[in-house]
């Protein structure tokens, strides 16, 4: 992530580097992916190369088409991932997984209920945040106790929303507050 890391600290993904590395090597740009299409509505579930910019039906139909009409699809695997409105998006460079789930294999929806305040998100949270304050600040539309709080170091892997027994979706309450309060810093990298 280009200003998140200090000198001698960077980080990148494997994909990045070796991205980098076939351009530095050939010239050649990021031009396809490597995608991992699952999901029990897949035909033939795999790692599929596929350019950028492709529709991912066109990549579903790589894995041998639907073998049934998914309940969700899911681009970025089933924790970090975001549901898709269609197939018809394209394919970037931060496409790493479509899942083309079927309804056994997702949770049942539930209805939000009240915050009990358990424990069990900030628990679960891998960066140690407190995401039930996190609500709290965010309905309050507390801008200096979020940015206290540290939302800006939330990585949306939606620990927090598995673990929740009041199902409430914190993940993207953060994310949507995030691109509001700090614009640009969106969805993090994986």
């Amino acid at each position: 992530r280009a200003g998140s890391a200090s000198a001698g600290n960077c980080r990148a993904n494997v994909a990045t580097v070796a991205a980098m590395a076939n351009f530095f090597e050939s010239g050649q740009p990021l031009i396809s992916r490597i995608v991992t299409v699952t999901g029990g509505c897949v035909a033939r579930p795999g790692n599929i190369e596929i350019r950028i910019g492709a529709s991912i039906r066109s990549l579903v139909e790589l894995a041998g088409g639907y073998s049934a009409t998914p309940s969700r699809l899911i681009m970025g695997g089933p924790m970090m991932g975001h549901a898709l409105a269609d197939d018809l998006l394209p394919v970037t460079a931060a496409t790493n997984c479509i899942v083309a789930a079927a309804a056994d294999e997702l949770l049942p929806l539930e209805p939000e209920r009240p915050c009990i305040r358990c424990g069990d998100c900030a628990d679960a949270c891998p960066a140690r945040l407190l995401p039930h304050e996190l609500l709290a600040a965010l309905r309050r539309q507390d801008q200096p106790l979020l940015a206290e709080l540290g939302l800006r170091d939330c990585i949306e892997c939606g620990c927090c929303d598995y673990v929740c027994p009041s199902a409430i979706p914190l993940t993207a309450g953060f994310v949507a507050t995030r691109r509001l309060l700090w614009p640009g810093q969106g969805q993090n990298p994986s």
